[in-house]
C-alpha cells in the first residue's frame, strides 16, 4: 500500500512539474488561442472518441466560434 501511494504521489508531482514547465514555454497567445479553443476542442474529441453526433447547426456554430477566436486573436498579435 506504501508502493503505491509513492508511485500516485510521484506522477502527481511530475505532473504539476510539467505544467510548470509548460506554462513557462507557453507565450500569452498561444495559451489564449488554447484556452478559447477549449469547446471546440472538447466537441470534436467527443465526436470522434465517443461518437457523439454534431448537427448541421452545431456544426456551423462551431465554424463561427473558431472563426471569431482566430480574428480576436489575430487582431491582438498585430497590437502587441
Amino acid at each position: 500500500m506504501i508502493l503505491i501511494s509513492k508511485i500516485i504521489h510521484d506522477k502527481k508531482m511530475f505532473v504539476k512539474r510539467s505544467a510548470a514547465n509548460c506554462l513557462q514555454q507557453v507565450t500569452s497567445v498561444e495559451s489564449s488561442i488554447i484556452n478559447n479553443t477549449m469547446l471546440i476542442q472538447i466537441a470534436v474529441l467527443a465526436w470522434i472518441f465517443l461518437g457523439e453526433r454534431l448537427t448541421w447547426l452545431e456544426i456551423v456554430g462551431l465554424i463561427l466560434a473558431a472563426g471569431g477566436i482566430l480574428l480576436a486573436n489575430l487582431k491582438r498579435q498585430r497590437k502587441s
